[in-house]
């Protein structure tokens, strides 16, 4: 299955700015190992979401120059919330960059892991544009619930018409959080209070490598 992985700092953390992006490079490099087909990212920075992905792998991909210029844009003065994707190729092609993550949708940007088995009965029933990548049909989904609720209720609402597995992680223009969400448990998190820190990722043996690289996160649990 593929690879999900972010980072969400709160404002005045005490991490320390060169070490945030060590760990999101080093988080984006460990999720390879679950999907290499294509790759992606999407940063979030005073409520504007920049997102690069391609038809390659992470180590490939963190070459580039715009994952150079994505990763310099990151301002030292203020928090900022990142999501990654390594995607091991499931409905649509990697070669169309459109069905690569992070997928997009109006003001919603979203990482996948996992098959949504009925996407085209709710492109259907919901009368959306239909599309190869399934991740689409839970955001538009996301989206039709959200104009009478909010985005926490919205996703609900979306979890219950779905069927299949998703283990997602959401980002919203304007709001610098991150919504996780999972239907099969596919999802591991730690948290610095001190530090004001928020790692994630698919896979706990991540989680764990990056906890004994770096010092600052020997206190956070899982």
């Amino acid at each position: 299955m593929c690879g999900i992985l972010g980072i969400a700092l709160n404002d005045n953390n005490n991490s320390g700015y060169s070490v945030q992006k060590k760990i999101l490079e080093d988080l984006f490099k460990l999720s390879e190992s679950r999907g290499k087909e294509a790759s992606g990212l999407a940063l979030l920075q005073n409520g504007d979401i920049n997102v690069i992905k391609s038809p390659s792998p992470a180590s490939v991909l963190s070459k580039s120059k715009e994952y150079r210029n994505l990763l310099s844009s990151i301002s030292s003065d203020t928090s900022f919330s990142a999501i990654g994707h390594s995607r091991l190729v499931t409905n649509g092609s990697a070669s169309l960059n459109e069905n690569n993550q992070p997928a997009l949708q109006e003001n919603l940007i979203c990482v996948h892991n996992g098959i949504i088995t009925n996407d085209n009965k709710i492109f259907d029933k919901f009368r959306i544009e239909k599309s190869q990548l399934d991740t689409l049909a839970l955001l538009k989904l996301i989206n039709t619930f959200s104009e009478k609720h909010d985005l926490i209720e919205a996703i609900v609402k979306s979890y219950q018409v779905i069927e299949g597995s998703a283990s997602c992680a959401f980002i919203e223009a304007g709001s610098n959080n991150i919504t996780l969400a999972t239907n099969n448990g596919s999802l591991y998190f730690i948290y610095d209070k001190d530090k004001k820190i928020f790692i994630f990722a698919s896979e706990q043996i991540i989680l764990k490598r990056i906890q004994k690289k770096y010092d600052i996160l020997k206190k956070c649990t899982d």
